[in-house]
């Protein structure tokens, strides 16, 4: 059982989460060429992240699709807002950097300008896990328990916020890291609002997601032995990412 015991080993799930997580940054960048989709896409990546690479479950295009199409108008609905409020703050940036003949009002401005750009994008990493998770609430009630949840928690906001600059030097520096990036940030932030989330979760539905979670595990589990016992047996099947 040599085989066997390979294919559902260590060094397969690592080339496994390495494959996913190349994969579906691809994905996210693609369905992120409209402008309009971003919102979508960054739910599904969100999710994905979580259920496929934390969670060990499912299939990274499966999932990421399947998400995607879910909530899908809800999920444009939100980013709408956010979007021209980030084309508002790139005018102004646009406007101040050419206007501006002081060099030390316009870095002063420019810095403000720089610091809102990323409280956005805060609340972004806010809003979108949310729906992800309470997929039955409305816009409104979205808008305002995210942003909540953003100030109440100051220390894993301010995380987030740590983490978009690093993320963009590490973009600057190695312009390739595009393909691993937006996955490793969703990853994170499934780590850093797993408390917050479980917070505004009733007890008994966080104990459904959990036994879900277990449940979804055992079925694709069972599908890595199924698939293990076609191999041994000469059969054939589609590849683990379909």
């Amino acid at each position: 059982m040599k085989l066997k015991y390979e294919y559902n080993g260590k060094f397969i799930s690592v080339v496994q989460k390495i494959t996913g997580t190349v994969l579906i940054s691809l994905l996210w960048l693609v369905l992120c060429v409209p402008v309009f989709t971003i919102g979508a896409s960054s739910r599904a990546l969100y999710h994905t992240a979580d259920w496929v690479l934390r969670h060990d479950l499912g299939y990274p295009a499966k999932e990421f699709f399947k998400e995607f199409r879910k909530q899908f108008k809800k999920s444009v609905a939100v980013w709408i807002p956010f979007l021209a409020a980030i084309v508002l703050i790139m005018v102004n940036f646009y406007l101040m950097n050419h206007s501006l003949r002081n060099k030390t009002m316009a870095m002063v401005v420019l810095g403000l300008l720089a610091v809102v750009f990323l409280l956005v994008l805060v609340w972004c990493s806010y809003i979108f896990p949310y729906i992800s998770f309470f997929d039955g609430d409305d816009k409104r009630t979205s808008f305002k328990t995210s942003y909540i949840m953003m100030i109440t928690h100051p220390v894993r906001s301010l995380a987030i916020f740590g983490l978009f600059i690093v993320c963009g030097l590490i973009l600057y520096a190695v312009p390739i890291s595009v393909v691993a990036l937006p996955v490793l940030i969703s990853f994170l932030h499934s780590v850093l609002l797993e408390k917050v989330l479980k917070e505004y979760t009733d007890p008994k539905d966080w104990e459904k997601r959990k036994e879900r979670y277990r449940d979804e595990k055992e079925i694709y589990d069972q599908q890595l032995e199924d698939r293990a016992d076609e191999i041994l047996h000469g059969s054939g099947g589609d590849d683990y990412i379909r």
